[in-house]
């Protein structure tokens, strides 16, 4: 018999589970009653299309909105379409939605028993582990009560032991007891040894002697091992001592020794023109300290090498430093100068940045073509030196010369205007003595010495780079403003710089005193003559005849009236003089210095004339 199956209401699309809101829901029913009312089949399925789209339909992940959009269509078909057919498609919708609610309730139930599996496993797991833990603890268990029974036994055994040893001594002592007792006191006979009331006079007797020895054992003696307590707190006491006098003349001849090193520095620093390093200096005093003191060569290093002598940290810097040195002999040795310039350059506490590492590097051997080991050092120095500690004098020196010596006066300019350099005398000559010009300097080496000369104040040596440059003007300016040049110091300018221009500027410029000029022109010619150079004191002549009446008038009354014995001049340089004027056809100044040459014989004569008609 055929089972009739009731018809299952289809449930409403705002009570399913569908991820569709209940407007959603509204708009479906409305369209598909809408395609109900007198759509075919294509409207229907166009609506149902339409639907789809509104729910963005995926294959793969839009399921369970494509079983509503069809589930709402089939209702709508059988509720206007199929009005012969409705009870056998409700019976088909029914069974169909049942077989789905159970293919759904089976796949959460497969779900549940998957994950009850999974737990019955993993229970088994658990249970055989629980099971070996507690085979495992009870082995242990039985380990510690068979080691708790050997303990049990031992302690019986140390305490039947115990037992034993306080009975020996009790049986012991008792024995002694005995034994005393059996003795007779001293004094007393065996009459008094049973009178009782001799006997407590004997014990009160004995207790007080008893009581007076304590107390002269405490005032009076003392027990032997206390004596030795007390002598060897005495001894240590004196050994205390010992140390402490011993650490005081060690701290007080510390203190000497730096007094002696602190006043080498400030002398140094207060004499910065000396060309010295202050590490030099402290050694050689520390020297001279010792061989007073000791009578005996001393070694300087031996005081620095007493203030740290206790300390480790120091100990430690000074391997540092030593392996440092060593690993620059050998980047030195094999010949890897670059490294070892940049090793010792930046060594700790500048130990490597001295004169003798340059002179080491200044001895090495260099390829032809290849930058020497000496430039590589004084690049490195220059690099890592700094205003605030420049090189020293003969360092700075040595790195100006080692430039020039490789044509490098562009890096020698260069290390000039870091000011990491120090200014002195040597400095200048070196780019003095660089320059291979002429007439003027046109390497720029004359003016850089000049601007080393003028920070160390030379003046000597500017005056000298001026006049190399040609610049007498300036020259003389800077002598009168600068330096206190005297006429001696002129007249040697002169001579090293034979010029009729200087000798024309030093007779107009202004002198000293109010005179006219620097040097007389009797000073100038004796100058010329004493340095056998007549050509420059024609020279010379030829300017002066060139100039104005009233200038050569000056220069001749200067000749009159300021001439002296340091000019070295008499009667016949003056007619020589007057000959070489004849000569080179300057017969004005040799007209000029005849008239000069009779005026001062003349006044020589009448004031002899005078003295005499004084004196008579």
């Amino acid at each position: 018999m055929r089972r009739v199956v009731q018809p299952r209401r289809s449930p409403s699309p705002v009570s399913t589970h569908s991820p569709l809101s209940a407007r959603d829901v509204r708009e479906r029913k409305t369209s598909f009653s809408k395609a109900s009312s007198g759509a075919d089949l294509q409207v229907i399925e166009w609506n149902i299309a339409d639907q789809l789209r509104q729910v963005k339909y995926h294959p793969e992940h839009s399921r369970q909105e494509l079983f509503m959009v069809f589930k709402y269509a089939f209702n709508q078909l059988i509720e206007s379409k199929a009005v012969v057919y409705k009870s056998i498609l409700s019976q088909i919708k029914a069974e169909y939605e049942e077989f789905i609610d159970t293919l759904e309730r089976g796949q959460s139930q497969t779900i549940y028993l998957q994950r009850m599996l999974k737990a019955l496993l993993s229970e088994k797991e658990n249970v055989r582990h629980f099971v070996q833990r507690g085979d495992e603890l009870e082995e242990k268990m039985a380990k510690l009560k068979k080691h708790n029974a050997q303990l049990r036994e031992k302690l019986h055994i140390i305490r039947a032991e115990r037992a034993r040893r306080l009975a020996s001594a009790e049986s012991k002592s008792m024995h002694s007891v005995v034994k005393e007792t059996r003795l007779l006191i001293p004094g007393l006979s065996l009459k008094d040894l049973t009178d009782l009331p001799t006997l407590k006079k004997t014990l009160s007797s004995l207790e007080a002697q008893v009581w007076e020895l304590k107390e002269a054992t405490k005032s009076k003696f003392a027990e032997r091992n206390q004596k030795l307590i007390l002598k060897q707190q005495l001894t240590k006491k004196e050994n205390v001592r010992d140390h402490v006098f011993a650490k005081h003349e060690k701290s007080k001849e510390r203190c000497e020794t730096l007094k002696v090193a602190v006043e080498a520095a400030r002398t140094v620093v207060d004499n910065p023109d000396q060309d010295v390093h202050v590490i030099d200096v402290i050694f050689r005093e520390l020297a001279n300290y010792g061989n007073s003191k000791y009578g005996k060569k001393s070694d300087s290093l031996q005081f620095f090498a007493s203030f740290d002598e206790d300390d480790p940290l120091k100990k430690k810097e000074a391997e540092l430093l030593i392996e440092y040195v060593d690993h620059f002999n050998n980047l030195f040795d094999f010949g890897q100068f670059e490294l070892a310039a940049m090793h010792a350059a930046n060594s700790p506490m500048g130990i490597l940045r001295s004169y003798e590492t340059m002179i080491k590097f200044k001895q090495a051997e260099c390829k032809e073509g290849e930058v020497s080991p000496l430039l590589m050092f004084c690049d490195a120095l220059m690099a890592t030196a700094s205003a605030a500690q420049p090189l020293t004098g003969a360092m700075s020196s040595e790195c100006i010369r080692c430039a020039l010596s490789d044509g490098r006066l562009d890096l020698a300019t260069h290390w000039l205007a870091q000011e990491k350099l120090t200014f002195s005398i040597p400095l200048g000559d070196a780019f003095c003595n660089f320059c291979k010009c002429l007439k003027k300097c046109s390497c720029t080496c004359i003016p850089l010495a000049q601007t080393v000369y003028m920070k160390v104040g030379a003046h000597h040596q500017v005056v000298a780079c001026l006049c190399r440059q040609g610049k007498f003007s300036i020259m003389l300016n800077y002598a009168q403003k600068h330096a206190k040049f005297t006429t001696e110091d002129f007249r040697s300018i002169l001579l090293r710089n034979p010029s009729p221009e200087l000798a024309k500027l030093m007779l107009s410029s202004p002198g000293t005193n109010g005179r006219v000029g620097l040097l007389s022109f009797a000073s100038v010619v004796g100058a010329f003559l004493d340095d056998n150079k007549p050509e420059m004191l024609v020279n010379l002549l030829k300017h002066l005849s060139q100039s104005s009446s009233d200038d050569l008038s000056t220069v001749m009354t200067d000749a009159l009236f300021n001439e002296t014995r340091s000019d070295n001049m008499d009667s016949n340089r003056w007619l020589l003089v007057v000959d070489m004027c004849q000569e080179s056809g300057l017969l004005g100044i040799g007209v000029e210095v005849l008239s000069i040459l009779t005026i001062r014989e003349a006044l020589n004569k009448a004031s002899i004339a005078f003295s005499m008609d004084y004196i008579s």
